[in-house]
């Protein structure tokens, strides 16, 4: 019997299991890493999520919006290369986000419609990284 989808599609779903799984086990066990965080602080409204969010809110998207408006050449804006942490694959520029702000990028994207429209309300656009677990 032929499988219902490619090889290659189970195989990319593996890994993004895979890759959800570790993003998770991060996320999870972060006050082993991360001196002063309670366990379970970016679980529930506590200083830590707070903070993270914020970050996110005002920080991370607003810098994905950019990026991504640069990338459509919507503007012109002389690159200062000592101010991100990047990388380059195939050509684009990748930025690797705090695990708390991807934990709440994560968080956000559990509900699609209002990711979308949090996005077009705030950037008039939806705001889309390739890779969902960046760093």
């Amino acid at each position: 019997p032929a499988l219902p989808f490619p090889p290659a599609t189970i195989d990319r779903l593996a890994r993004a299991a895979s890759s959800l799984r570790r993003f998770l086990a991060r996320v999870h066990f972060a006050h082993e890493r991360v001196p002063g965080l309670l366990p379970g602080a970016l679980y529930h409204p506590t200083e830590a999520f707070r903070l993270a969010k914020a970050r996110y809110e005002r920080v991370w998207m607003p810098l994905l919006a950019a990026r991504a408006a640069e990338e459509d050449g919507e503007e012109e804006e002389e690159k200062d290369e000592s101010r991100l942490d990047e990388s380059s694959v195939d050509g684009r520029t990748i930025l690797a986000a705090p695990f708390d702000v991807q934990w709440v990028h994560h968080l956000h994207r559990l509900d699609p419609d209002a990711y979308c429209s949090d996005c077009i309300r705030a950037f008039g656009r939806i705001v889309d990284p390739s890779d969902p677990f960046l760093a």
